[in-house]
């Protein structure tokens, strides 16, 4: 049996990307130069990392329904237009 990605899995990669979302967030409103540069680094990267897992896991997870590949889908694209609003 091959390796199929679980939900969980899938959910639990996703929060990590969104936690450095929020991170990066929380550190661009701030304010310093510095921290500010850091926070837009974390964010894109927590973004773009989120939005990558979650396309995978719609487009390559077989215990996954129509319904959730949607949703899957469709938080990939929210996350892809926010890392380009962090940037």
């Amino acid at each position: 049996m091959g390796q199929a990605l679980r939900k969980r899995a899938i959910a639990m990669f996703v929060l990590i990307g969104v936690f450095l979302l929020w991170l990066g967030l929380l550190l661009l409103a701030v304010g310093a130069r510095e921290v500010a540069s850091i926070g837009r680094i974390l964010g894109l990267t927590g973004a773009l990392f989120a939005a990558v897992v979650a396309l995978v896991g719609a487009l390559g997870s077989k215990r996954t329904t129509d319904y959730q590949n949607l949703g899957l889908l469709v938080l990939s694209a929210a996350l892809i237009v926010v890392s380009v609003s962090v940037a």
